[in-house]
């Protein structure tokens, strides 16, 4: 079991056992995947029991363990199809996990999420997290959760490269971006979504802006603005990954223009201007 609660951010690791932060080093790209500089105080070592798909494991202890950092295909549930390389991304984590490395477990910042899964990176003895080794074969896609975003620059690095290489997820037609105008009741979930900005609005808690006059972004109000606020997105096209989901709407909602289908965005890094 881990010793202490570590809590990750961009600079710190805070351990409310000893009152203090841990300063720690950076994300490092390698040729294996991101490895984690000052890493060894922090992390504890775990034994892994079950892999139930790319991003998801049980720990001999009985903790259920969510990688932080990427997101992998779904495998099929829920009566949902399972999804491209879905498959292959689970085997490849198992393949990893049971390779007769060892694995060491770094919780982050926001401990656990709100099925109870503990949420954190796994790193084998080079400090190399298993999540930016399936980015790198083109098994998962990186992604920002939170406030645990230190990752962020170079898991996008290991994705551009097999972006490039058109490696695993990115050589299938599914998994390139989709326009917003296209989405329908069988394209939930995590995607990637591409579209022109129709519609700014902003509230007190929220901005909201729209893609193709179909897809609405919730953006938090902790998100900063790009230069010149966000109305200079109109007119520009948007690349954004998140999942998706879809609301029932009243009448009421319909006519003043609300949309159904919906990606909630938590961080900045969430989305990217293309044109």
């Amino acid at each position: 079991m881990i010793a202490f609660s570590a809590f990750f951010s961009p600079a710190v690791l805070y351990s409310p056992l000893l009152n203090a932060e841990l300063q720690f080093g950076d994300w490092r790209a390698s040729a294996a995947g991101c490895y984690l500089t000052g890493w060894r105080d922090l992390a504890r070592p775990v034994t892994v029991e079950y892999v139930y798909d790319g991003d998801t494991a049980r720990l001999a202890d009985g903790r259920k363990v969510r990688l932080l950092g990427i997101n992998t295909p779904e495998l099929e549930r829920d009566g949902r199809r399972v999804q491209p390389y879905a498959e292959v991304a689970r085997r490849s984590a198992l393949n990893h996990l049971a390779s007769g490395e060892e694995w060491y477990l770094l919780v982050g910042r926001e401990r656990r999420d709100r099925y109870g899964r503990w949420l954190g990176y796994l790193l084998n003895r080079e400090g190399v997290a298993l999540g930016s080794m399936l980015i790198a074969e083109g098994s998962a896609f990186w992604v920002a959760q939170g406030e645990d975003i230190s990752h962020v620059s170079c898991f996008q690095e290991q994705e551009s490269i097999a972006r490039a290489e058109r490696r695993g997820v990115w050589s299938s037609t599914y998994w390139q971006p989709l326009r917003a105008g296209e989405l329908d009741r069988g394209t939930l979930g995590f995607r990637l979504v591409a579209g022109q900005v129709t519609k700014v609005e902003k509230t007190k808690s929220a901005t909201y802006v729209e893609l193709d006059d179909h897809l609405v972004l919730r953006i938090s109000g902790r998100i900063n603005a790009p230069v010149g606020g966000w109305p200079a997105l109109m007119g520009r096209d948007l690349e954004v990954r998140g999942w998706v989901i879809w609301r029932k709407l009243t009448g009421k909602q319909t006519q003043k223009g609300f949309r159904s289908y919906m990606i909630n965005l938590s961080s900045g890094h969430q989305f990217k201007v293309v044109h």
